[in-house]
């Protein structure tokens, strides 16, 4: 068998998920193995099940996608190895399954025709940076990051999905409410989801916790507007995704890792959309580690770690996400 990745949900019978990802007769790699040096290649970045530490390889994370649906690819947005990360796996899923599609979480709704018309070839890239950036940083920044996930995805013949909401939206959600979303026109409520309730479990603590970490008073008030935004970008990338999939056979969410860390956020959402389907969660931390560290556990199906290589001063966020909790590369 293939090695075991125990924190996936594989919440479909195991006959279902033999028969997509195949067998292996090799014995599973020892767990806590400590992964040997390297060159910081896409494909040979020290992986591991985020459950039980066991080493894996870039084959080991191929056959975990095999079996997946769904592939949530959780960055921290300044991290340049794991945007070249990003490019080889979807670079190779494209070549490897029909109808792969991307979405992204660097790109809002409003901006899928613009997208469309760079992949069509009828946008120059430089035309398109300039439409969806505001900013000369923000343009570099996705120039070097997310540009190139969607030049692989588009020369493999995938589609690429803007998944985000706009941001005038969200901040509309976060001063004034879900209500406010829901007064907007048919063509206007296009561009979003609105979430069913304030989340007050697990996730909630996380940004409780980001915001005492950047000397934020984490007030009632205060944390319950965050997450009005934060659970508007969740359930529109959520959305996105699920919609994407009825045209696709696997499609893969980039966005930043705190939407779904813990199963939280987004992936929470898609779970429970899809009790029955199969989402791979993989989280690239830029953390030069060589065995699964602790704070790390349970975080992620597959956790990677990036450590080691140069990251811009100051980080990037490029959505603004969670406004007022943190300047967090992670979200």
């Amino acid at each position: 068998m293939k090695p075991a990745i125990t924190a996936i949900r594989w919440a479909a019978p195991l006959a279902a998920i033999l028969l997509a990802t195949g067998c292996r007769t090799a014995p599973p790699p020892t767990p806590s193995a400590i992964v040997p040096d390297h060159p910081w290649s896409p494909t040979g970045l020290p992986m591991f099940d985020g459950e039980d530490g066991t080493v894996l390889t870039w084959a080991d994370l191929i056959d975990a996608v095999a079996g997946a649906e769904i592939v949530v690819l959780g960055e921290e947005h300044d991290d340049g190895a794991a945007h070249r990360f990003q490019k080889a796996l979807v670079g190779q899923a494209v070549a490897t399954w029909p109808r792969v599609a991307v979405a992204l979480e660097m790109v809002e709704r409003d901006h899928q025709q613009t997208l469309d018309a760079l992949l069509a070839g009828l946008m120059t890239e430089e035309a398109f940076l300039d439409s969806i950036t505001s900013s000369p940083e923000s343009r570099d920044w996705f120039e070097q990051s997310s540009l190139p996930v969607i030049t692989a995805a588009a020369e493999g013949g995938g589609d690429v999905v803007a998944a985000n909401a706009p941001r005038t939206y969200v901040r509309l959600a976060r001063f004034e409410g879900w209500s406010a979303l829901e007064r907007q026109t048919e063509s206007v409520r296009a561009l979003y989801a609105i979430p069913e309730a304030i989340d007050q479990g697990p996730y909630r603590r996380r940004i409780e916790d980001l915001m005492r970490t950047n000397g934020v008073d984490p007030d009632r008030d205060r944390v319950d507007e965050v997450l009005r935004a934060q659970q508007v970008w969740d359930s529109t990338m959520a959305e996105s995704t699920l919609n994407a999939l009825k045209k696709a056979s696997k499609v893969f969410l980039v966005v930043g890792r705190f939407h779904g860390d813990f199963r939280g956020g987004t992936v929470e959402l898609l779970e429970r959309a899809r009790p029955f389907g199969r989402t791979l969660y993989v989280a690239t931390l830029g953390t030069d580690a060589r065995t699964l560290q602790e704070a790390d556990r349970g975080r992620a199906d597959i956790v990677i770690y990036t450590g080691g290589v140069p990251r811009p001063e100051p980080p990037i966020d490029p959505v603004d996400d969670a406004p007022e909790v943190a300047e967090s590369s992670e979200t």
